[in-house]
């Protein structure tokens, strides 16, 4: 189980008959659905994170609903523009569209309350080109990032951090808050606040890679963190969850590789 052969290629004659090559997209309606679910849900806790309708927080919830849809907004613009450079065609690629908008939001959570509203866009733009750059830098790498997630949460959550510190606004829906962006104004102390963002970034990203670092050390020395070879192989549904979708009956190779392999 501590085994730290990674599985790369099939190698004898039976995983060669067993193997399917890796596909980004298999059910492009499945990923659509999942993504507006997430959008739903960044329009339910980007709002309420004022904690209350009263002395003036509706127009904050309001203002940031509206800068959470437009930067999803111009992050789909963006993933559109980075697929269809990518492809040199008119074809947009469904998983780099959704992870762009997925990029845009998370990128509006730390600045949806602040920015003005023609910014938004501008916000999940540069998000979305910033989470397919990295997803392709971590494929290129080697690292495992299977659904994106890195790439989704990581380049553009610190993007929308800086971001309060580069276009903050005074406006009816900022509610309390006294910051002021570089861009409008801010002065010596945007530049401040700029310098603070970034080392809360930094030292978030250190505590994250600290953590995550020792967590996976202790689960690979008590179970072992990566399944076996036979186990990618034959599925993870079937050999963690015992759902056979009915492969095993009429793939002969499957069934013999499940036989000479033991369930762990």
């Amino acid at each position: 189980k501590h085994n730290d052969q990674y599985y790369r290629v099939p190698e004898d004659p039976v995983e060669k008959k067993v193997f399917i090559p890796f596909r980004r997209c298999r059910h492009p309606v499945q990923l659509l659905f999942g993504t507006f679910l997430l959008l739903v849900g960044f329009l339910a806790f980007n709002p309420a994170s004022t904690f209350s309708i009263t002395d003036g927080n509706d127009l904050v919830m309001a203002h940031a609903s509206a800068t959470t849809l437009l930067a999803a907004a111009g992050a789909g613009v963006g993933g559109m523009a980075y697929s269809m450079a990518r492809t040199r065609s008119s074809v947009v690629r469904v998983p780099e569209l959704t992870n762009a908008v997925i990029g845009g939001l998370v990128a509006s959570c730390a600045c949806c309350t602040v920015i003005p509203l023609p910014i938004a866009p501008l916000v999940g733009l540069i998000a979305s080109l910033l989470t397919l750059s990295v997803e392709e830098l971590l494929v290129y790498v080697q690292v495992d990032d299977a659904v994106g997630a890195v790439a989704a949460h990581g380049p553009s959550g610190a993007w929308g951090t800086i971001a309060v510190s580069l276009f903050a606004q005074k406006h009816c829906g900022a509610g309390n808050s006294e910051v002021v962006g570089i861009f409008f104004g801010g002065g010596t102390d945007g530049w401040k606040h700029l310098g603070v963002q970034t080392l809360g970034v930094l030292i978030l990203t250190g505590i994250s890679l600290g953590f995550t670092y020792v967590i996976v050390m202790l689960v690979d020395f008590l179970f072992g963190f990566r399944c076996s070879r036979a186990c990618e192989l034959i599925g993870l549904d079937f050999w963690e969850h015992q759902f056979d979708d009915g492969s095993l009956q009429t793939n002969n190779d499957k069934a013999t590789l499940f036989g000479l392999a033991q369930m762990r």
